[in-house]
C-alpha cells in the first residue's frame, strides 16, 4: 500500500507545490480537501508535467470544507485500493497551508483586511477533533506526521530568537499582527494536541513571493532551514520553494522529517 499524503489548503501557493512535487516524482498517494475540486484540478494542471492521466492515477480528492470535521475525518481515511469493503486506512502524513486571503475593507480605498480572520484556527480545531474521533474509533497506534505552514514573526515560545530582519519587523510586528493572531492560535493548538501525531512540524517561511509553480529544471535558489535556537532570517522566498522543500525534506525521506519534529522550521533564502 502506498504511502499517503493528506493535503488541505492546496489549491495555491506553498501546500500546492507540495503536492504538485508529490505527484510527479513519488509514487505516493495523495489525497487532497477541496471546497472546488475544479479549481484543485485546474491549478495542479498549471504545474510542469501534471496531465490529467497523472491526476487520475495519483490524486484523490474530497469535497469539503476545512472547517467540517465530517470532512476532514473523510480526507484522513484514505480508502485502500478503492475498495469499499477494505478497512479504512489513516493517512500516514499530512500537510496543511491554510490561511486567511487579504481583502480590500468595505467602504476603503488601501485598507485590508482578511476575508476570514479564524480560518487557521477553525481548520486546526477541525483536524484535531477528526484525529480524536479516529483514534477513539480505531483504537490503532498509527499515527501521521503533520506539517503545517504558519510564519515567521510570532515569538513564540517563549524566549525564541527573533526570526525576522530588522527591515521587515515593523511590517511584521505591527501591521500583520493582528492577522498573525491565527497563525499563533494554529501553532498553539497543534502543539498542545501532538500526542495525535507521530510528528509535528510547524514551517515557518518569511515574505512570501510568486505563484508556487515547480521548477522542474534549471538552477534553484538554496533554501536556508533554522530552529527557534538559530533561525533563517532572510526578505523572501518563493512559495513554490517553501513547498519544495516540505517535499524534499519531510515527506520524501525514508525517516519523513524526524529530524525537524516539535521544531519551529523558520525557512529564508
Amino acid at each position: 500500500m502506498p504511502y499517503s499524503v493528506a493535503f488541505f489548503g492546496a489549491t495555491g501557493g506553498c501546500t500546492n507545490a507540495s503536492l504538485a512535487s508529490l505527484i510527479l516524482f513519488s509514487d505516493y498517494q495523495a489525497i487532497a480537501l477541496a471546497r472546488t475540486p475544479q479549481k484543485l484540478l485546474d491549478s495542479l494542471k498549471k504545474q510542469p508535467g501534471i496531465t490529467d492521466a497523472i491526476l487520475a492515477e495519483r490524486l484523490s480528492m474530497v469535497k469539503g470544507d476545512a472547517t467540517n470535521v465530517a470532512d476532514v475525518k473523510r480526507t484522513l481515511l484514505f480508502q485502500a485500493d478503492n475498495n469499499n469493503n477494505a478497512e479504512p486506512k489513516l493517512v500516514d502524513a499530512i500537510v496543511s497551508g491554510i490561511g486567511a486571503y487579504p481583502q480590500r475593507k468595505k467602504g476603503t480605498l488601501i485598507t485590508f483586511e482578511m476575508d476570514n480572520p479564524n480560518i487557521t484556527e477553525q481548520s486546526t480545531t477541525a483536524l484535531i477533533s477528526a484525529m480524536r474521533e479516529i483514534h477513539n474509533e480505531q483504537h490503532s497506534e498509527n499515527k501521521p506526521v503533520v506539517t503545517v505552514i504558519s510564519t515567521t514573526g510570532l515569538a513564540t515560545p517563549a524566549g525564541s530568537k527573533e526570526d525576522v530582519p530588522f527591515g521587515l519587523q515593523t511590517l511584521y510586528h505591527s501591521l500583520l499582527a493582528e492577522p498573525h493572531k491565527d497563525k499563533k492560535r494554529m501553532e498553539e493548538i497543534i502543539t498542545e494536541n501532538a500526542a495525535l501525531f507521530r510528528g509535528v512540524i510547524i514551517t515557518r517561511p518569511t515574505l512570501l513571493s510568486g505563484d508556487g509553480i515547480v521548477k522542474v529544471d534549471g538552477v534553484r535558489k538554496t533554501v536556508r532551514a533554522g530552529t527557534e535556537d538559530a533561525p533563517a532570517k532572510g526578505y523572501l522566498i518563493a512559495r513554490s520553494d517553501v513547498g519544495g522543500w516540505i517535499w524534499e525534506n519531510v515527506l520524501k525521506p525514508a525517516e519523513h522529517g524526524e529530524k525537524w519534529y516539535g521544531r519551529r522550521v523558520s525557512l529564508a533564502y
